[in-house]
């Protein structure tokens, strides 16, 4: 599955150079949520709407992998999704708000920012 995947997404930097380890041909596409999303909002907006969105995905993991390698280093002391195992439930609450908004920034990396809808049309 690690070799035919398009984005394989590690919520810890353990879990993506294990990949490393297991299919190394699989270690560019392989990053941590946080890594790839840094590494996305580094890269120019994404082409307009109307492209394949599959090959828009496996462009802009390319593009992702060429800044990576180019030297960008994001915030590697902050690159882990906290694991609330064993914690209280505000432990998993702070971490599903946490993926909630890089999740959030992720879909933007990929598909733009969305535009807002406006509630009203002046011509209305």
């Amino acid at each position: 599955m690690l070799e035919e995947a398009d984005l394989i997404l590690a919520m810890c930097a353990e879990h993506r150079d294990a990949i490393s380890v297991l299919a190394p041909s699989a270690t560019p596409r392989a990053f941590t949520l946080k890594e790839l999303v840094r590494l996305l909002e580094e890269l120019p907006p994404p082409a307009p709407d109307g492209a394949d969105p599959g090959e828009v995905l496996r462009d802009r993991v390319e593009a992702a992998e060429a800044q990576r390698a180019s030297g960008f280093a994001g915030n590697p002391l902050d690159e882990d999704v906290s694991d609330p195992l064993g914690l209280p439930m505000a432990s998993y609450r702070a971490v599903a708000w946490e993926l909630d908004e890089w999740c959030a920034r992720l879909v933007d990396g990929f598909l733009g920012a969305a535009q807002p809808t406006p509630l009203w049309s002046a011509g209305a």
